[in-house]
């Protein structure tokens, strides 16, 4: 599993890269993320302990994306505000259920 968290992580860290230089990553990128996320799920959906990495790292997500947000517009809003409701229920899923 660790190789998974280091991919998941080097995900999101891609992803937060792109959203910082004002770049909406692709689509292939959002959803290999979002597999490597319901496979992390799957994983550790029965274990009270997580990795660290991956809640700091979705957590910088969710705030860069929020961020990102507030001046986006048009097409670029609506993928931002997609992947950013998408994030925000990984993160109930992960960390709630």
């Amino acid at each position: 599993m660790e190789n998974s968290v280091a991919h998941i992580n080097a995900l999101i860290l891609d992803i937060v890269e792109n959203v910082r230089l004002a770049n909406i990553p692709g689509k292939d990128t959002v959803e290999e993320l979002y597999r490597a996320l319901d496979a992390f799920y799957a994983a550790y959906k029965d274990n009270s302990l997580l990795p660290k990495s991956v809640a700091w790292a979705l957590f910088v997500l969710r705030d860069n994306l929020e961020g990102a947000l507030k001046y986006a517009s048009g097409e670029d809003a609506r993928a931002l505000a997609g992947m950013s409701s998408a994030v925000n229920r990984y993160i109930e899923q992960i960390f709630l259920e």
